[in-house]
């Protein structure tokens, strides 16, 4: 659930979520991330104006123990406004990891499976009824257990996407954004870290 707070200085409260020690370890468009050195958790932090969609999948992963989902632990909205179109956010999660750099193998296997996710998933949103039958063919060699995470986890991600896109289509342009770099891994468990997208409309 999101915690919605009212302040006077919306910056200066989202700042102290972020332990002092914490440095920098991701820079993306939309949203920093900073953890501390040895931390098991990280801290997402950046401006609600861009993020609405996203928080919307978040709030939705912070009630569901999927192992395609990252754990979240809390999620704060700070505003100047009660109406909370502006304002800045932090996501406290856990620390996960890239795949391994050094390993030519391992990089190019995780980039074959993001292809294959992000296919599946504009699949899925496409053509919904088929779903459970492109599941079974796509990812055969999967247990059960799995596909059917996997299966849920795209589930409740089209639906947070679907759900953005209605609620923002007059000023904001919805998108999956399903590059390489937002997934990340949980020791060889892939994990979906941001997947969907905003930008304002030009006027």
């Amino acid at each position: 659930m999101i915690q919605y707070i009212v302040t006077a200085d919306a910056h200066a409260e989202a700042k102290k979520l972020i332990p002092a020690k914490a440095h920098q370890i991701g820079k993306g468009e939309f949203a920093n991330v900073y953890a501390t050195k040895s931390g098991k958790r990280v801290f997402k932090a950046g401006k609600l104006e861009r993020n609405h969609a996203y928080l919307k999948w978040a709030s939705r992963v912070h009630e569901i123990k999927n192992v395609y989902f990252p754990k979240i632990f809390n999620i704060s909205v700070f505003s100047e406004s009660d109406d909370f179109e502006t304002g800045y956010f932090v996501v406290e999660m856990e620390r996960l990891t890239e795949a391994n750099s050094v390993s030519i193998v391992e990089v190019y296997a995780h980039k074959v499976e993001v292809d294959q996710l992000a296919h599946t998933f504009r699949f899925c949103n496409t053509k919904p009824e088929h779903t459970r039958e492109f599941m079974k063919r796509a990812y055969k060699t999967y247990s059960t257990k799995h596909r059917e995470s996997l299966m849920s986890a795209i589930q409740h991600t089209l639906i947070a996407y679907q759900q953005s896109s209605e609620e923002l289509n007059e000023s904001h342009n919805v998108w999956l954004d399903l590059h390489p770099g937002n997934f990340l891994r949980r020791n060889n468990q892939i994990v979906i870290t941001d997947p969907i997208a905003q930008r304002e409309l030009s006027v």
